[in-house]
């Protein structure tokens, strides 16, 4: 367990149960949150085939945060896939990255050999600090840095992308 000022004891737990893993998932769609559309039932049911992990971070009783490790080809996996922070626990900027600190590090477990990254829609600033910070509670052989430009990662969506090291390069 960790502790995060305002937060209790928070803990990152592997989900393994489909029924409650749909259950937090669909929560996320209930939210005013910009991306609520990526967090219905048939998300959740594209994701479950594709995630080779589920992870949901606990303040107690109370879901703060959940996310996927997801299969992308035969050669990476997207960490923090469909990473969701609810309201009440986020903060502005990537302060947010306080609540996955944990989470990355049991991510890194479930890549199934595949080479790790992550991606996020924001600025490219945003995906540096959050490279600073996991660089920091990973061990060195797990570090990411931060490629050039924009890859379409989620559908639609061009994102900035992080990928382990010492790879320059990712074709989605």
């Amino acid at each position: 367990m960790i502790c995060f000022g305002r937060l209790g004891h928070v803990e990152s737990k592997l989900i393994t149960d489909k029924t409650i893993a749909k259950h937090i998932f669909t929560q996320g769609s209930l939210t005013e949150d910009k991306n609520s559309k990526n967090y219905t039932l048939a998300e959740f049911e594209k994701g479950w085939k594709s995630w080779t992990a589920f992870f949901v971070l606990y303040d107690g009783h109370d879901t703060v945060a959940f996310c996927g490790v997801r299969r992308f080809g035969d050669t990476y996996v997207r960490v923090f896939d469909r990473y969701f922070v609810f309201p009440e626990y986020r903060r502005l900027g990537l302060n947010n990255a306080e609540h996955s600190m944990q989470m990355i590090k049991q991510q890194l477990n479930f890549t199934d050999g595949r080479i790790p990254f992550f991606s996020i829609e924001s600025s490219r600033s945003a995906v540096i600090r959050a490279v600073r910070k996991f660089n920091t509670v990973i061990d060195s052989k797990d570090h990411f840095q931060v490629l050039d430009g924009l890859y379409n990662t989620a559908g639609s969506s061009m994102q900035h992308v992080a990928i382990k090291k010492p790879h320059t390069t990712i074709n989605l």
